[in-house]
């Protein structure tokens, strides 16, 4: 059986211009794009896989607060990437579609998708540190429930 590495459960996204992606004319930007939402997905990827393996007896609440704070950080870097994409990006899209003559609302759709997501991955991040605060004890059970 293949090791389970951080390309799963959550796949990962084609790089344009590799075989079976699609080749755009604007293809540094979508580079650029898929390779940070691969580092995102990546990232929670290793969270999934990593937290059941995360012991609580034995004395490891080192590794129980390394693993929130990794969290903490993921949780941090989706709100940042989001609200970037959001506020500069998409704008600039929607600006150069409507140059174009593209109808507008044509990031509406990737903002809706950061929408359905968003509250989990807040409550992840609370839960991190409410544990890191110990104020909630330590189960990879709830993490992975998100």
């Amino acid at each position: 059986m293949a090791k389970p590495w951080a390309d799963t459960p959550f796949s990962l996204l084609l790089i344009p211009g590799t075989p079976g992606a699609p080749t755009v004319s604007i293809l540094n930007v979508c580079i650029e794009m898929a390779n940070v939402h691969n580092i995102l997905l990546r990232s929670l990827n290793s969270i999934y896989l990593q937290c059941p393996h995360i012991s609580t007896t034995n004395n490891s609440t080192d590794d129980v607060a390394d693993l929130m704070t990794y969290i903490t950080a993921w949780t941090d870097a989706v709100h940042h990437h989001h609200s970037l994409e959001e506020t500069l990006f998409f704008p600039c899209v929607e600006e150069l579609a409507k140059e174009v003559g593209l109808e507008s609302g044509l990031m509406g759709r990737n903002v809706e998708q950061h929408h359905l997501f968003e509250d989990g991955v807040r409550e992840m991040g609370v839960y991190a540190r409410d544990v890191l605060e110990g104020r909630k004890g330590f189960d990879s059970g709830v993490l992975r429930g998100w």
